[in-house]
């Protein structure tokens, strides 16, 4: 009788979309989608796809790519719904092969309504490290590259071949060899499968057994009617024949399924001891300037000086001052101390922030012009934004900032000094924050100027905390 084995979901929680995995001497590593995040593909490590380690970022130097023009728009779909869709990186596949490690990925960028795509993949000989390759760009007019290494020394790259996202088929799988060293095509790039719904068919893997490629794919779009396929065929061009048992998984028609909108998956099978570094999991908008951050301490008492940048966290493209963590709970809070002793004469509003993308989020400031805590929302739900002020009482020298959360909203509270009473500052529903989307939500401090002069104009921070309730 086959063993029932119970797993805590999820494994890994908040804004860790698009998952790849690879197993390689006794350890799980994972690759996940970033989009307009720095450092970008966060890399995690399990020895027992329980307990994962977040060990590091693929993308964690300025000069590998630029994140500059990912920008977020709403996009409409074929069904008449929209989709919150935001560019950077998205839909890594992370591969090992001959004691070397590769991701592969694409950089998509969105500026003035012209849409781009860059594939590239990075490598590494230790995941350990952080240590990763510069980008070798490919030619490949599509999404979700991934990589195949067959016994004869010869490699392929699939991916989703995209057509009109406003049409259906709205893309296929397509192929081509690849010299690895160099990412010069050595064929000709071919359809090798449409799928078995053949409806937005993205996600490819090819996996080798018994004599036959086996091609998984994702199909159905990306939401409830998500759903797992598999091909197979004696030759990695194809034909693909499709099995008699697709899909193979989908909570589609299922809503009771703890787990929705399964679709991109890898194959597995079914652990030494893992330490990661500190402080990779720290998150920046876009391509930071880290000129405008200082961090001084550690731990809890870490202090934060950033300065103001002319860019707002509103700005779709660009440099923004913000630096956040990520949201790992549906129960959890953020708080921050702000020092705003030296208000007065400066354009500057500095303050914590739930920010998922440029067209949805939440924040707290103080203006240090008009002495006036600003609560603000901005959404693209059809509650839309709402923004209001709140009269603070002079003498105070520090205000602590926070945010809970809960599964239905998310409450602001601040407070003067550390003796001060708490004040509710302003609530918003968690499903105003919310679409069909690509992003998760992020805990942040952020500084600007409205003012040119005032840019670079240094805030203090104390005692940022992102805890899980």
């Amino acid at each position: 009788m086959a063993e029932t084995r119970k797993f805590r979901n999820p494994v890994i929680p908040g804004f860790a979309p698009d998952p790849s995995v690879i197993f390689v001497d006794g350890v799980f590593y994972l690759a996940t989608s970033s989009f307009h995040v720095f450092p970008g593909i966060p890399i995690y490590a399990s020895t027992n796809l329980q307990e994962w380690k977040h060990i590091g970022n693929a993308i964690n130097r300025k000069g590998q790519l630029s994140l500059h023009d990912a920008e977020t728009s709403v996009m409409p779909l074929d069904t008449g719904s929209i989709m919150v869709a935001t560019a950077g990186l998205f839909a890594p596949t992370i591969r090992h092969h001959n004691g070397t490690f590769y991701i592969i990925c694409t950089n998509a960028t969105r500026k003035d309504d012209t849409f781009s795509l860059d594939n590239f993949y990075i490598s590494t000989t230790d995941i350990w490290s952080g240590t990763w390759s510069d980008p070798i760009h490919f030619d490949f007019s599509g999404i979700d590259p991934s990589l195949f290494f067959d016994d004869d020394g010869r490699v392929y790259v699939q991916g989703c071949w995209m057509i009109d996202r406003l049409q259906q088929p709205s893309c296929t799988i397509k192929q081509f060899e690849i010299d690895i060293q160099f990412g010069r095509p050595l064929s000709e790039t071919r359809e090798i499968w449409g799928g078995f719904a053949k409806y937005d068919t993205e996600g490819p893997h090819i996996y080798k057994h018994s004599g036959y490629y086996y091609l998984l794919v994702a199909e159905g779009g990306t939401f409830e009617h998500h759903l797992l396929s598999i091909g197979r065929s004696k030759s990695i061009w194809g034909p693909y024949e499709s099995c008699e048992s697709n899909p193979v998984m989908t909570a589609d028609g299922k809503p009771e399924e703890y787990i929705q909108n399964i679709g991109h998956g890898p194959v597995g099978d079914y652990g030494r001891a893992i330490s990661a570094p500190a402080d990779v999991d720290w998150v920046y908008i876009r391509d930071p300037d880290f000129d405008k951050y200082v961090f001084d301490g550690e731990g809890d008492n870490r202090i934060f000086k950033l300065c103001a940048s002319q860019s707002s966290i509103s700005s779709n493209t660009g440099t923004v001052t913000f630096v956040g963590r990520r949201q790992r709970s549906l129960n959890a809070s953020a708080s921050v101390t702000l020092d705003i002793s030296g208000a007065g004469s400066k354009s500057v509003s500095a303050g914590l922030a739930l920010y998922k993308d440029a067209l949805r989020h939440v924040s707290l400031a103080y203006d240090f012009e008009s002495f006036q805590l600003i609560f603000d929302v901005t959404t693209t739900s059809e509650e839309k934004e709402q923004r209001f002020t709140i009269p603070f009482e002079s003498g105070v020298a520090t205000l602590r900032l926070r945010v809970e959360t809960s599964p239905r909203e998310y409450t602001f509270f601040y407070r003067g000094d550390e003796n001060g009473l708490r004040e509710v500052a302003g609530k918003v529903q968690v499903a105003n924050v919310v679409a069909r989307e690509m992003t998760g939500p992020i805990f942040g401090l952020f500084a600007q100027a409205r003012d040119v002069n005032d840019v670079g104009k240094e805030v203090l921070f104390e005692r940022f905390l992102v805890e899980d309730s």
